[in-house]
């Protein structure tokens, strides 16, 4: 059965348009490690905020640095939003690219999200202690990807929005407005 997910959700993708979904056990493991880590939300996220910009500290210009306490609330109350949504693929999905075409209003690129996601779940990990064994570990790895699978849709190759019929269309961040 799980099986048959996954391969319904690479031929959703090769169409050009990913319906998230992931195994029912991803999701039980998902939601049960992040409200683990979620009563630790504000230490987390600043556990995260501080290994990104350690290690990629060029990230540290997309952020604005008079807002941190907002952005790290925006950041936990919108990773909550799809840790909840997971129960409800459609909804996951509207979400997610509502989430990308913001991110790329703000100038978050595609070579972006590979340090972003790669540090949540470096964070996760850290905090989820016990409770982030091989599998649920796996299970956020693969989740991780399908936001940044689904995110990015909106992204045409050369970076600018795309519109429904993939062309790019004007970027929002550019000066013809």
């Amino acid at each position: 059965m799980e099986r048959q997910a996954a391969k319904n959700n690479v031929m959703e993708h090769e169409r050009g348009h990913m319906t998230p979904g992931l195994p029912p056990s991803d999701i039980i493991r998902i939601q049960e490690s992040f409200r683990m880590v979620a009563c630790e939300g504000e230490r987390m996220v600043s556990r995260f905020y501080e290994l990104l910009f350690e290690g990629f500290p060029d990230l540290r210009s997309v952020f604005h640095s008079s807002a941190v306490a907002e952005q790290h609330a925006k950041f936990l109350t919108g990773l909550s939003t799809l840790v909840l949504r997971l129960d409800d693929p459609q909804e996951l999905r509207v979400t997610l690219v509502k989430f990308g075409e913001r991110h790329q209003r703000y100038g978050i690129a595609r070579p972006h999200y590979p340090p972003v996601l790669g540090t949540l779940l470096h964070v996760l990990a850290e905090f989820g202690g016990e409770g982030m064994d091989g599998k649920t570990y796996e299970a956020w790895a693969n989740f991780l990807h399908l936001i940044r699978a689904i995110m990015l849709e909106t992204y045409s190759i050369d970076g600018l929005a795309a519109d429904r019929n993939g062309k790019p269309r004007p970027s929002m961040l550019s000066d013809n407005s």
